[in-house]
């Protein structure tokens, strides 16, 4: 093994082999808090649409009802 400046190669590789590690985990701390931050705007996208497909259901109903009291009011008009 060859030393330069007092410093091994096995030293230097333990240095870079630490380093990696490190990065690694920092990547896969990183990589948690995206999936976590998507994991939440999904589940309050997933509501939105829930409420939205909601609201349209709703006055989907309430449209149809009205039609058939129309239609009806109607009907009974033209019978007299």
């Amino acid at each position: 093994m060859t030393k330069k400046n007092g410093v091994g190669i096995k030293e230097v590789y333990e240095l870079v082999d630490k380093k990696i590690g490190e990065v690694n985990a920092s990547i896969q701390k990183l990589d948690d808090r995206f999936t976590r931050l998507e994991e939440g705007r999904l589940s309050g996208l997933e509501t939105r649409i829930a409420n939205f497909e909601g609201k349209i259901m709703a006055t989907t109903g309430i449209i149809a009802f009205a039609v058939s009291i129309i239609i009806a009011v109607a009907q009974f008009v033209i019978k007299k």
